[in-house]
């Protein structure tokens, strides 16, 4: 009897057992319906309706034109004469003996041209293009100067940049695009004469003028000078 018991008591376990692992085979295969549908709202509801393949983060920088003055293009025409690209010949030099010395030169003594200094007024802008003085972007360009440098096997120069207070930031505009274009071959001194020219004014402008020109583009210059102490 008790053992009749015993298994009566094992066969409703086993029952039980297959019953709930039926069930939960069913709850795992049951496709969504009417009937269940709404089980999903809440998780519905927080999908975004249309996911884009691709975002566009990129942003759009947009230049405005500044249209300058007649002066201010006139100034901008000269500086950017002064850097114009030249056509560099090659040239056949003299040779010499085995004892002449034929390695790199370095000129510690170069003086730079001055871009026109006049002031522009619309409809005289001067031809200078006769001038028997060097105007840089004018009858001679900082290219120039380059291809002379190649020329004669010199590498680099200390260059005396004319830098004048009546025009400052175009003469300062002059050597940082000339040190931007070419920062090996030249070792930028500032020369800033004052009216050197007149009896009455000086071969460097005063520690004040000096230290707003440095200001400009701080670290620009390695040297003072060509300064005549006489």
């Amino acid at each position: 009897m008790e053992k009749r018991v015993w298994l009566i008591f094992a066969f409703l376990l086993l029952t039980a057992c297959t019953t709930i692992v039926e069930e939960q085979t069913s709850m795992e295969e049951v496709p969504l319906n009417e009937s269940n549908k709404n089980d999903t709202t809440e998780i519905t509801e927080i999908i975004p309706e249309e996911i884009p393949e691709t975002i566009d983060i990129s942003t759009e920088v947009i230049e405005e034109e500044v249209e300058l003055s007649y002066e201010e293009q006139v100034w901008e025409d000269r500086i950017d004469a002064a850097l114009a690209p030249v056509h560099c010949l090659a040239v056949q030099g003299p040779t010499y003996g085995e004892d002449y010395y034929t390695g790199k030169l370095i000129d510690t003594h170069y003086h730079i041209a001055n871009i026109p200094d006049s002031t522009p007024h619309e409809g005289e802008e001067e031809e200078e293009e006769d001038s028997e003085e060097p105007l840089l972007g004018v009858n001679i360009k900082i290219a120039d100067t380059i291809c002379t440098l190649e020329q004669e096997g010199t590498s680099k120069v200390f260059a005396f940049f004319p830098v004048y207070p009546e025009i400052p930031e175009q003469m300062l505009e002059v050597v940082r695009r000339t040190m931007q274009e070419y920062p090996d071959q030249f070792v930028p001194f500032i020369m800033p004469p004052d009216n050197d020219d007149d009896p009455n004014g000086s071969p460097t402008v005063d520690a004040e003028t000096l230290e707003d020109m440095l200001a400009v583009y701080p670290g620009l210059f390695q040297g003072y000078g060509e300064i005549g102490l006489y």
